[in-house]
């Protein structure tokens, strides 16, 4: 008779414990990875509004008329030919401006109301603020 040869490979405990161990490790990082995504969402809002900011106001400038940027609902804006939607996890905040205007000299078309923003918020409660000023500068707070 033949001695049993040792048979190499996993066992069924093997596999259960490092799955286990996988599923604590996901577990602890979704979150993590959620907070990641909304902040990536809100920076990425930010930089496409700010984008837009600047071509409405480039696009004043060169056609010398007045370009609008019209905040649509809480979850989108327009600008000259486009409608834009914002990512999923981002909004605009209430207190945001519905519209802002630039005129053919590049500045806002009401200097009288003084300095506009757009705040954008994500599903964790962090802002962006882009604050438009009458001279037609911009900023991000």
């Amino acid at each position: 008779m033949r001695p049993l040869r040792c048979v190499r490979g996993f066992t069924m405990v093997d596999m259960v414990m490092v799955l286990l161990f996988m599923g604590v490790i996901l577990a602890t990082t979704a979150p993590l990875s959620r907070r990641l995504v909304a902040d990536y969402q809100l920076n990425t809002a930010t930089q496409t509004l700010m984008a837009d900011i600047s071509q409405a106001k480039i696009h004043a400038i060169q056609s010398n008329s007045i370009v609008p940027l019209r905040r649509n609902s809480n979850r989108q804006y327009r600008v000259p030919r486009t409608t834009r939607e914002l990512p999923g996890m981002v909004r605009f905040k209430a207190e945001s401006v519905d519209s802002v205007a630039y005129s053919g000299l590049g500045t806002l078309t009401q200097p009288s109301e003084g300095v506009r923003k757009f705040v954008l918020i994500n599903s964790y409660g962090e802002t962006r603020e882009i604050r438009m000023y009458p001279g037609g500068g911009y900023e991000v707070r």
